[in-house]
């Protein structure tokens, strides 16, 4: 344990593993980038929204069912 912290103590040591950290990033970034663009989400026909009632069509149903 005392090598580890004598390792990570050395300003040298510290740089060299904020690169590798940061290419790391990047590295993991740019392949999630890749992997959403090739690989899109499909959605099924089926998760489709209705269509939208017209408001006077919407209001002529509701007298309809008040009134019996």
């Amino acid at each position: 344990m005392n090598t580890l912290w004598r390792f990570l103590r050395d300003k040298r040591n510290q740089q060299v593993l904020g690169w590798l950290g940061g290419g790391l990033i990047v590295a993991a970034t740019g392949l999630w980038a890749a992997f959403v663009y090739f690989f899109p989400v499909v959605k099924s026909p089926e998760t489709k929204s209705p269509e939208p009632t017209p408001p006077s069509e919407s209001i002529r149903i509701a007298r309809r069912n008040r009134n019996g």
